[in-house]
């Protein structure tokens, strides 16, 4: 009896907890559909002192799902760096924005015209940064991508010419 009952007390303690995971999940994606400042703010927040550093560890080398831009800060003149998932296609890269144009990271780049981009262990340089409708560059991206840029409604890319 006594088991029983710690075991129905484990499974509603788990039920609360995928709820919980399950709610605080929706409330992002449509936090992001919706553009709410207030919720990529929090994401932005969160992700910069818990994701990137751990992303960091292993970005741009080879068989890492991200890549890492490195970029001078416009205003203060630093260097920083910044996981991203990044796509080559030939003589350029793109980079899906989920948090959108405005981003640090993104200003800094299109203000110096460059940056560098660790990648599957090589370091590109990138020029002639743009921003591009990520319609444009939906198809070449891979299935999972494709997936999130619509979930997500990303709706702009960075895109930069590698610089040979």
């Amino acid at each position: 009896m006594f088991w029983q009952q710690v075991l129905q007390a484990i499974g509603a303690v788990a039920a609360s907890l995928v709820l919980a995971f399950l709610v605080a999940s929706a409330i992002v994606v449509l936090g992001f559909r919706a553009r709410s400042p207030r919720i990529r703010r929090s994401i932005a927040r969160l992700n910069r002192s818990v994701s990137n550093p751990r992303q960091l560890e292993t970005a741009g080398q080879p068989g890492a799902p991200f890549s890492v831009v490195r970029h001078r800060g416009r205003v203060s003149g630093r260097e920083f760096t910044t996981p991203v998932g990044a796509l080559r296609e030939g003589g350029t890269v793109v980079v899906p924005l989920p948090y959108g144009t405005g981003a640090d990271w993104v200003q800094n780049v299109l203000s110096a015209g460059e940056a560098q981009l660790e990648c599957e262990g090589s370091t590109l340089r990138l020029v002639r940064p743009r921003i591009v409708p990520v319609e444009s560059i939906r198809a070449s991206l891979p299935r999972g991508d494709r997936f999130a840029t619509r979930l997500f409604r990303v709706t702009d890319a960075l895109e930069a010419d590698v610089d040979d």
